[in-house]
């Protein structure tokens, strides 16, 4: 995806960290579109 740097993944926590430039809800809406549910996490 345009605008997502970098990503990291903890598969014990299942939890998603990515470094981007792109909106929050875009980058949601993006994952969820191929079937992955996705909350934002601060």
């Amino acid at each position: 995806m345009t605008g997502v740097t970098d990503v990291s993944m903890d598969l014990a926590s299942r939890v998603l960290s990515v470094a981007r430039t792109v909106q929050t809800d875009e980058l949601i809406e993006t994952l969820e579109n191929v079937g992955y549910p996705a909350t934002a996490v601060n």
